[in-house]
């Protein structure tokens, strides 16, 4: 036999070639876009965590916050208790003075908190924090004489579409050593 007279078959044909590369065309978007859909899924999740854990940090601040507290004041200086606002008193008789303001001070729709220190007629600022979540609304509920103190906190919705009722979170939190005596 003559080498003109055999078939090889160790490779593949044109038409072969072409299906392939064709079928390959087909797939690759597809994987492209399961890549960035499954990127941007990762990415939301990150998020929903992240605000979870800003959630739980806020929160975390205003139970130790209300149970480090003598008293729930009626106001110090600018800033008076009520829906918006709640100051609580830090300090025990004979004690200098010292409140804890907490709301959305700033207007930069974050929880702040501040402290206080008062000598007399004037009010100075010792600390100022402001935590990460970013927030719609924020409502506080107060009842002296019991010394328990709600916080009612509406994150910003990552989704504009989703019920803003669904993500208020509240917490209660009573003053450790409450006599109203202080």
């Amino acid at each position: 036999m003559s080498d003109a007279g055999r078939r090889t078959t160790a490779g593949m044909t044109l038409i072969e070639v072409l299906v392939v590369i064709a079928i390959l065309g087909m797939m690759l978007p597809l994987f492209g876009r399961l890549f960035v859909n499954a990127t941007r899924f990762s990415s939301h999740i990150v998020s929903a965590i992240d605000r979870m854990d800003e959630a739980r940090e806020a929160q975390r601040a205003f139970i130790e916050t209300v149970r480090g507290a003598s008293a729930i004041a009626e106001g110090v200086g600018e800033y008076v208790t009520g829906d918006a606002v709640l100051v609580l008193q830090m300090h025990r008789r004979g004690e200098a003075q010292r409140y804890v303001v907490l709301g959305m001070l700033d207007g930069r729709k974050r929880l702040n908190l501040m402290e206080v220190v008062s000598d007399g007629d004037n009010f100075s600022a010792s600390r100022y924090i402001t935590y990460r979540l970013p927030l719609e609304e924020v409502h506080f509920t107060a009842d002296p004489l019991r010394g328990m103190a709600t916080l009612d906190m509406l994150p910003a919705s990552l989704n504009a579409r989703k019920n803003k009722t669904a993500n208020t979170r509240r917490v209660t939190a009573t003053l450790r050593a409450h006599n109203p005596e202080y």
